[in-house]
């Protein structure tokens, strides 16, 4: 376990690194993790990664060898995330794969007002429950989507979800929408940056859609809701992010505009050899 006061000291210690994954690490999701290395070489956390119950390293370090060396010395499959795009090649070699390649979309600026076909409405507390088993149904349809739990559903409706408040985010809402009484599909949203130059961001965090109902307008219908829901509350901009292999979702993005940056999340993965 790690006390909140460890965690701190340890993140500002990251940041004098060459690269990091600490920089959008909060205490909450290490809370639980041990330090398996703090040297002036590196320092490394490991842990089980909620959601996957996969092996994960935190780290900080100004070369790729020693951050190789640690995870395949855990016997393990063990996830690195935040790879440094010129590390990539280096990790390949060394037997990892590609885990996750999360990149920025942005929209900004956005359009004056968005009109979906289908307007969708915030879910009520009592609903959280059907909207978390409405992201579960899209478990791993790409990769690093794990789908929510009813309690993270609550949390972020209620406004205690750990990154929305490490990110300054308000008017946290989980957008529905609905066809015959019952819950189709849902994005997760918010709005963020009031006091940024850029000005409040529209936050896109997950889009999902029963499968039986994919490819019918839902997921388009969730997205221009969201935006226009942004809007209304002051957003100039829309953020979010999709892995590179999730070519239909990037195909809808990019058609109701949004497009890419040079932002990118590589997350790797090394699985030992079985006997």
């Amino acid at each position: 376990m790690i006390d909140q006061t460890t965690f701190d000291t340890l993140k500002e210690k990251a940041a004098t690194f060459r690269y990091s994954s600490f920089e959008w690490l909060e205490y909450e999701s290490v809370a639980d993790y041990a330090v398996l290395e703090d040297s002036p070489e590196r320092i490394v956390l490991r842990g089980r990664k909620k959601l996957t119950e996969i092996n994960e390293l935190q780290w900080a370090a100004d070369e790729p060898d020693s951050v190789i060396r640690t995870a395949k010395a855990q016997g393990v499959e063990t996830l690195v995330t935040f790879v440094p795009e010129e590390w990539k090649a280096r990790f390949l070699d060394a037997g990892f794969s590609e885990y996750g390649m999360l990149r920025e979309y942005w929209v900004c600026p956005l359009k004056n007002a968005y009109t979906p076909k289908t307007v969708c409405m915030p879910i009520a507390p009592d609903e959280c429950a059907e909207a978390a088993s409405v992201t579960q149904s899209c478990r791993m349809q790409s990769r690093e989507f794990y789908g929510e739990s009813e309690e993270s559903v609550r949390a972020w409706i209620s406004g205690n979800d750990p990154d929305a408040q490490a990110g300054g985010a308000r008017h946290e809402a989980v957008l529905a929408f609905r066809l015959n009484g019952a819950i189709a599909g849902v994005v997760c949203t918010a709005v963020y940056g009031y006091e940024s130059m850029k000005g409040p961001i529209a936050w896109i965090r997950e889009v999902a859609v029963r499968p039986e109902y994919q490819g019918r307008g839902v997921g388009c219908a969730l997205i221009e809701s969201a935006l226009q829901y942004g809007i209304e509350r002051g957003a100039v901009c829309s953020f979010l992010m999709a892995d590179d292999c999730n070519a239909g979702a990037i195909a809808l993005y990019k058609k109701i505009g949004f497009e890419p940056n040079d932002e990118l999340q590589i997350d790797l993965c090394f699985a030992p050899l079985k006997n």
